[in-house]
């Protein structure tokens, strides 16, 4: 009963905090210098043509009719159109979301594939070669931005080696490098992490018992230290996952990508305001929805952590 009423606390603050994000979306997209009719039109455009965009955007209402409108245009599927394509918004966003939810997905699969072994030769190793090596190794992945690493690995595996794409996902293997850009800054992180909570298991007592009972100092971190370190992991990586929908914005644009974060970008040198509103409250939204399940998911596989905080 007490779990089911911490559940549905949860799930109050997060439709709550979505509120608030679309309220702060709203405002933000209010709170752009200048006259967006100017911008898009120019100072020369006609009063005509001025008139009917300003009436296509909704500017010539109130701002809490504007603010009704776009709650009523969220409830109901209505998103507007795109002042470009003039195709709906809410079809736009869906139509790349799959492109950003693979890129992510094959980031995190790499980051973990690259964190894990990096993180458990750390914490087997403490203050010895592999621990330095594999901590410098972390530090070279999250110090470099993905701005720079993209046209690096561009450099190296398409334009010299051969082994991948350019850009685009329209041949096979198109994914690997901005999937690698992307990961390697998680991966960074999430080795520190398993290795400073391995570390700590280890000093606990029943990792003490089960080197008694005769399992090797590796057995026992597989068997028993593994699942306990991976609690604050996926915290960590709920939140890197989170930072990953936004940062993709870059990763995509440098790949020329076919994601959410192209459209952002696209609606900006476009100028087209109703597209990217929609775009920036998708991806914000979206933020909150993984940390929010990061949240539930990490309570669930610990019955001590209290979901209703």
């Amino acid at each position: 009963m007490m779990r089911t009423f911490q559940f549905a606390t949860r799930l109050l603050a997060t439709i709550a905090t979505l509120l608030g994000v679309s309220l702060m979306v709203f405002l933000l997209m209010q709170a752009i210098p200048g006259d967006p009719v100017d911008a898009m039109l120019g100072e020369r455009a006609s009063g005509a043509d001025r008139m009917a965009l300003r009436e296509a955007l909704g500017l010539e209402a109130s701002l809490p009719e504007q603010l009704r409108r776009y709650y009523g245009g969220l409830l109901t599927g209505d998103w507007g159109r795109s002042l470009q394509t003039q195709e709906p918004i809410l079809d736009l966003l869906v139509a790349r979301a799959p492109g950003t939810l693979m890129l992510a997905g094959s980031a995190v699969l790499l980051a973990l594939m690259l964190a894990l072994p990096l993180g458990i030769w750390s914490a087997l190793r403490p203050g010895r070669l592999p621990d330095h090596f594999a901590g410098a190794v972390a530090l070279t992945g999250g110090a470099v931005p993905g701005f720079i690493l993209g046209p690096v690995l561009i450099m190296v595996f398409a334009v010299w080696l051969g082994w991948a794409p350019v850009g685009g996902a329209d041949t096979r293997g198109s994914v690997v490098l901005p999937a690698l850009t992307l990961a390697l800054g998680m991966a960074a992180v999430l080795s520190r992490q398993l290795r400073a909570a391995l570390l700590e298991v280890l000093d606990e007592d029943f990792m003490r018992a089960a080197r008694a009972r005769g399992l090797g100092h590796a057995a026992a971190l597989w068997r028993h230290g593994l699942r306990n370190a991976a609690i604050p992991v996926l915290t960590v990586l709920g939140m890197q996952l989170g930072a990953l929908l936004g940062g993709a914005v870059i990763t995509e644009t440098v790949f020329s990508w076919p994601g959410l974060g192209t459209l952002t970008m696209e609606a900006i040198e476009r100028r087209d305001y109703p597209l990217l509103q929609g775009c920036v409250l998708v991806i914000s939204a979206a933020w909150v929805i993984v940390n929010r399940l990061t949240d539930l998911i990490t309570a669930w596989c610990d019955p001590r952590i209290d979901w209703s905080g």
